[in-house]
Order: structure tokens, then sequence, then C-alpha cells
């Protein structure tokens, strides 16, 4: 309550004797004293001269500054000139002005075209705001500001040319007295702390990819990233045109409201080249509480390039610093989507010697080579080298090189004694039997030597390496 009488305070300081109240629809019934006038049509160039062309002799006209917080100076009417002192002063759509009549009451009729509302209204709980609808017609809270009452928004009205009248907002109880209804012609003071707009949120571009002047991949989708917290955009209307021609339909995930990606992953790789990528999306209009949006129609493009997917070598095996069998083959596996890698310039050396009967698959994709040594190779050492190039121009050339070590085949060594057979190794590894050379079993627990009773007409025995 104190708050509120201080803001009393502060309007009697800045309305002097404060203008009474004004009733109208297109006329405005002017009191004698002090009131309160809006002008809802344009008319001119909304000069005083245009919108109150004639009043009685002496009536002032006040226009209340919403920028400075503060009357800009006195206008009166003198009717032995006709005219204003300032006739160049506007009164226009949503301002608000006073009136001081020192004779007897009378009527003003208001002409003009219908005024597009721009809202919403810019509030501020620092100082009080005059403002007016911008349209003819009463006016609730929303349609003169364009804004949603916050906790401790008033609106004060001038009644009757005696008192003002307020009505304060609060979230658990709304409006009190009630809710404000001005009549047409007349303005309002209103205070306002916190008043979001009633508009719906802009649809926001969050990103296009591929971005403008990047250069991709040939498999790369094109992306479209919207926000759109009220659900502004038109469902159905998101597409896509690639160099000319439609995308794919997209695959989306789009919450409403919210945030939404969609997605065209192309048919088929794109040619390597520039390409020109264009998105397209309706986003409705809004017409509730004097808003004009209208509908509107986005086109985003971008230009980017793409090049060719590089090939990669996976692996070489077996790899550098590894022990190995002796029978160990060799491999390698390169990943070549777009077949840029030159087939006919790979060659891979052994110790230094090339090998001719590598063997390895032809064409894009995954390329495995495989070499298996023949005769085994020799205890020790062993360096494998893998040599290849691009189909640039000119080519480039790329050298990978494996050292690693290999162990002996393990031989077995037999002793016959008696009915028993005493089998020996060296190097470690597992022994295996069998009756038939097909199936082979782990012995258990072998180790070299072993001892082990024959018995059934074959048996068969041999050592793998680990």
């Amino acid at each position: 309550m104190k708050t509120l009488f201080a803001l009393f305070l502060v309007l009697s300081c800045f309305f002097g004797a404060l203008p009474r109240g004004a009733a109208e629809s297109y006329t405005v019934a002017v009191p004698t004293g002090y009131s309160l006038i809006a002008n809802h049509l344009n008319r001119g160039s909304n000069t005083v001269a245009d919108v109150l062309p004639v009043v009685p002799d002496g009536v002032v006209f006040t226009k209340w500054n919403n920028t400075t917080r503060s009357y800009d100076p006195s206008n009166t009417f003198r009717a032995l000139m006709g005219s204003w002192s300032l006739p160049m002063q506007t009164l226009s759509p949503g301002e608000g002005a006073s009136l001081q009549n020192a004779g007897p009451p009378f009527t003003l009729t208001l002409e003009g075209t219908p005024h597009l509302p721009v809202l919403p209204v810019g509030l501020t709980n620092r100082d009080p705001l005059l403002v007016s609808r911008q349209i003819a017609g009463i006016g609730s809270f929303e349609q003169i500001t364009g804004r949603r009452p916050g906790d401790g928004t008033v609106v004060y009205r001038y009644r009757d040319g005696t008192h003002w009248e307020p009505y304060v907002y609060w979230s658990d109880s709304g409006w009190t007295p009630q809710p404000p209804l001005i009549p047409v012609g007349e303005a309002v003071f209103v205070l306002c702390e916190v008043c979001p707009s009633l508009a719906p949120r802009s649809v926001e571009l969050v990103s296009l990819f591929p971005m403008e002047g990047s250069t991709n991949a040939r498999d790369a989708s094109l992306i479209l990233r919207l926000r759109d917290p009220d659900a502004q955009l038109v469902p159905g209307s998101v597409a896509a045109v690639l160099d000319g021609a439609g995308a794919a339909p997209p695959l989306f995930s789009f919450p409403a409201p919210g945030e939404g990606t969609f997605t065209w992953p192309p048919a088929m790789p794109m040619a390597v080249g520039l390409h020109t990528a264009e998105f397209s999306y309706q986003i409705s209009g809004f017409n509730e509480y004097d808003y004009n949006i209208p509908a509107q129609a986005v086109t985003n493009s971008v230009n980017f390039s793409v090049q060719l997917r590089p090939f990669a070598l996976l692996y070489i095996s077996p790899p550098d610093g590894s022990t190995n069998p002796a029978n160990e083959k060799l491999t390698f596996a390169f990943r070549d989507p777009d077949g840029q890698l030159d087939m006919s310039s790979i060659m891979a050396l052994l110790d230094g010697s090339v090998l001719t009967n590598v063997f390895f698959p032809l064409g894009p994709g995954d390329i495995t080579g495989v070499y298996r040594p023949n005769p085994l190779l020799t205890p020790g050492a062993h360096t494998f080298e893998l040599t290849y190039s691009d189909e640039s121009v000119p080519p480039v050339s790329y050298t990978n090189r494996v050292v690693f070590h290999t162990l002996p085949l393990p031989q077995i060594q037999l002793n016959w004694s008696g009915g028993s057979l005493t089998m020996m190794w060296e190097g470690g590894g597992t022994l295996l039997e069998s009756d038939n050379l097909l199936a082979w079993t782990v012995v258990p627990n072998a180790v070299s030597p072993h001892l082990t009773t024959l018995s059934g007409a074959m048996r068969f025995f041999r050592v793998r390496q680990p």
C-alpha cells in the first residue's frame, strides 16, 4: 500500500491537477477541467493540428513524453488564430496526453484511417508510462500493451475528472478490483516490472550443415536445426533443395515447442565439386491481442564443396615389435571408400625383397592384402615394409614399416622305451593328440618331456606354438 500511495503522489506531481477521465467511442467527451485523451486513428501526420483541428478557445494540450518521463511544453489553442501554439506536436496511436478545458464540456470527433499496431509496448517499473490502445475499441491490458501482466502490475485511470483508480494484478488473485477495460479515446498510466510479451518467440535458425564455404565428404548429410519455442513452424513445411533438385524426405525429431533437427542423407554420394543447398520453411502468423504478425516464408542457402573421402591404412600384422611363429601370415588393410588408392602402386617388401604373391581384392571399400610365408620365416628379426600412393596429380607416396620377430617351429623328439613313449620339444607350446588327424584335443598338463603309454591302432601328436 505504501508503494501505491507513493506512486499516486508521483502521478499527481506529473499531472499537476491531473486530467480527468474521458469517455468516448469515435466521439470523445471532454469535461471541464482535466482529462486524458488517446488517438486510435491515423490522420495526416498525426499532428495536433491534424487530430484536433478545432477545439474551444484556451484548451491546453499537454503531451506526456514516455522517454523523458515528463510532459512536453504545453500547447494552447487560440480561436482567434484558429490554430495551436505548437501545431506540430503529435498524438499518434498508442500515445497519451492531457487536455485542460477551462470552459464548458464539449465533444470531439476523431477521424482517420485504421492504424497497424506496433506491439509489444516498452514498459518499465521505474516510472509509469502513458499508453493507449492503437486501434479504436475498448482495450484490455493485453490489447493495449501486447504483454501479459506480471506480479505488481498497476494500471492507473483518472475517473470522472475527480480521482485515480488503480487496477493491481497478482498471479494468485488476478486483477483487483477487476480486469481493466479502458474506453475508446482514453489513455492510462501503466507501471510494470516484468510483463512478458504475448507475441510468440521467433523461430530461430540454430545452424546449417554443411556450413557456408565448407568442404565435406561425399556422403555428408544436409542438416537444418531450428529453435521454435512457441511452435510457430508450420508442420510439413520444411524442405530442402540440393543443386536445384528436391532432397529426400526428412528424417527428423521435432518436439513442439522446442528445437528440431531435420536431416537429409544423400541418396548417393555427392559429386566432387561445388554444391548449393537451400532450406525453406513456413512460419505461421499471429493476430491476437491486436498483433498483426504476418505469416512468412524463409529460405536459407549455403554453398559448399565436396571432396573424396580419404583412404587410410587400417592395420599391418604382425604389429611392430611383436613375436610370432615362423609360419604367421602377413596382412594389411586399407579403407578406401572413394577409390583414391592407386592399387597398382601397392608394394610389399619383406627384409628388402618384394613379395610377388600378395593377394588382395580390387575395388573401393576395405582392401585387405595377405601373404603366406613360403618357405617359412627364419627365426629372428624381420622387417615388413608397405609402400603405396594415391591417385592425385601429382601422386603422394606413403611408406609404413614394422619390425617383428619369429620363433622356430617346435620340433618333437620321440624316445621309445618298452611300451612307453617320451616326447620332448623346445620353445614351450601346447601338446595336442588325435586318432584321425581331423579332431585334435589338448593333452592335459603336458610339458616337455612328456611320458605317455600308447594304446589303440594309431595316435598322432603335434605341438601348437602359443
